[in-house]
């Protein structure tokens, strides 16, 4: 094992590689993540989090110390706490003197109600954007495969998004291998690379491994991002 000379790699981390505060991953040739990704789900949840206004301080405190650390990305989606995780995100990365460097991915929660693509989801994006105060987010991710429409429709909303500017990449969240190849699929008519499948990946939940799915997005270019990796 050795520690990364070179900084930025590409979709994935060589397993030979020990991650720095420089370190970043490359995705859809685009974005530059942190290997750890900082998830925000608590942060506004006074439902599943029970959170209060003592909660805001720590978060913060959170998240200034993750960017000290060179953790300079933060996954949030409109659905946690109903949009304040998104407020939050905007609240703390104001003024911030490292703010330029910090990337933002969000998610649009695709409900049975929302059935006019593209623009259901372009206006849920507007909407996440005004929460987040940023004209452009970097990672726009689809939460979940229960959309009522096809993923075809779906992604060419998604593609629709980034040709108007509104996300400088497009990814998925809980699809699985077929799911995802028939959005990478969608995608790349469009000329437009999937950057990633956010899936549930630690080391006592290791389907996303033994079942090949890594490396079907390995070998499409698409990044994995796992979440809840240090469950116990």
């Amino acid at each position: 094992m050795a520690t990364s000379s070179t900084f930025v790699h590409n979709v994935y981390l060589p397993v030979d590689v020990i991650p720095t505060a420089e370190t970043r991953i490359k995705l859809a040739n685009r974005i530059s993540v942190s290997p750890l990704v900082l998830g925000t789900w608590a942060w506004g949840d006074t439902n599943t989090w029970n959170w209060t206004s003592e909660s805001d301080p720590k978060a913060k405190d959170a998240f200034d110390i993750s960017m000290s650390k060179g953790i300079n990305t933060f996954d949030t989606a409109e659905i946690y706490g109903n949009g304040e995780s998104e407020r939050c995100i905007a609240r703390y990365k104001e003024n911030h003197p490292t703010a330029a460097e910090i990337v933002i991915a969000t998610k649009f929660f695709p409900t049975p109600f929302k059935l006019f693509y593209p623009s259901s989801l372009i206006n849920a994006l507007r909407e996440s954007l005004a929460r987040l105060k940023v004209e452009c987010v970097d990672l726009y991710q689809i939460h979940g495969p229960i959309h009522l429409r096809s993923i075809e429709v779906v992604g060419d909303a998604l593609a629709e998004a980034v040709k108007l500017g509104l996300t400088k990449t497009v990814g998925i969240s809980n699809y699985s291998t077929a799911e995802m190849i028939r959005m990478y699929d969608c995608l790349q008519k469009h000329g437009i690379q999937l950057a990633s499948n956010q899936v549930e990946y630690s080391l006592i939940r290791r389907l996303p491994e033994t079942s090949g799915h890594i490396a079907e997005c390995h070998k499409r270019g698409v990044a994995v991002l796992g979440y809840c990796p240090l469950v116990s």
